[in-house]
């Protein structure tokens, strides 16, 4: 089910620095999650955020695939899921990096390893978070948006 929406303690494997690019005021997500809870939370989260517009949502890796490539530049970080209800996050990795080689791509999933944190990380993967992890991808989220030139506020510092 391919959905377009406007929504706004382990070590994350990082490969390389973000992608830059300066167009546009939020950070457009575009996100690859099976789960329907799991989704309504990560739109809740960025609804939350603020700056961020979720370009579509897809829940399968044929989906994931087919939006890519008819919307190779539409989004500015993928959040990606390993396990789908049909084929794998891993390819959809590999496919994000084909169609759009700037974007990045962080995957955040509840089935992790080293191993399997290393493979993402050589598929093209710029950050790899357990779904425990979710202050992290927030962090690095937020610095996405910094390297894109876009516009997402800083979380509230706590006294």
């Amino acid at each position: 089910m391919l959905v377009n929406a406007n929504v706004g303690n382990q070590e994350s494997g990082r490969r390389e620095p973000i992608p830059q690019r300066t167009s546009g005021k939020v950070l457009r997500v575009f996100l690859v999650e099976d789960l329907l809870s799991t989704r309504t939370l990560i739109q809740d989260l960025f609804a939350a955020m603020g700056g961020i517009a979720l370009t579509a949502c897809a829940t399968s890796e044929g989906e994931a695939k087919l939006w890519l490539d008819e919307h190779p530049r539409a989004w500015d970080v993928a959040v990606v899921d390993l396990v789908l209800e049909a084929g794998s996050g891993l390819g959809v990795i590999a496919r994000c990096r084909k169609s759009h080689p700037e974007g990045a791509v962080f995957v955040f999933s509840g089935y992790m390893s080293p191993v399997l944190k290393e493979h993402c990380i050589e598929l093209g993967a710029h950050a790899v978070f357990h779904k425990d992890q979710a202050e992290e991808l927030v962090a690095m989220l937020r610095a996405a948006a910094v390297a894109f030139g876009r516009s997402v506020p800083q979380a509230p510092r706590q006294s």
